[in-house]
C-alpha cells in the first residue's frame, strides 16, 4: 500500500469514528467563535451581551462578502492590488533600448 492509500484508509477510518464529524464542526465553531471576538473586541472590553451582538454582526457581514465573491479585507492591501508586503518594482527608464521584462 503506497502513501497515498494509507492516507486515503486513514481519513475514511477517522470520520467512521462515533462522533467525528460533531466533535470536529464543535471545534471549528469554538475556532471561529473566538476568531470573531478577537476581531470585534481585541481589547477585551465588551460586555458579554455586546460582545455576542458583535460576533453575531461580524458573522453577517462575512457572509455577506461571501455571497457577494468580495475578497475578506484582510487578505490584501488596501489599495487591492498587492498581497501584503510585497512591492511592484518596476525598471528604470534610464535605458530606454534595452526591454527588462
Amino acid at each position: 500500500m503506497n502513501a497515498a492509500e494509507r492516507a486515503r484508509v486513514a481519513s475514511n477510518e477517522r470520520w467512521a469514528r462515533p462522533g467525528a464529524r460533531e466533535r470536529q464542526s464543535a471545534a471549528l465553531r469554538a475556532a471561529n467563535r473566538r476568531r470573531a471576538e478577537r476581531a470585534v473586541d481585541p481589547d477585551g472590553v465588551m460586555s458579554p451581551d455586546e460582545l455576542d451582538a458583535a460576533v453575531a454582526n461580524y458573522y453577517r457581514a462575512r457572509m455577506a462578502r461571501v455571497r457577494s465573491g468580495e475578497k475578506a479585507s484582510t487578505r490584501y492591501e488596501p489599495d487591492g492590488l498587492n498581497p501584503p508586503g510585497v512591492q511592484l518594482t518596476l525598471p528604470d527608464d534610464d535605458d530606454d533600448d534595452e526591454v527588462a521584462w
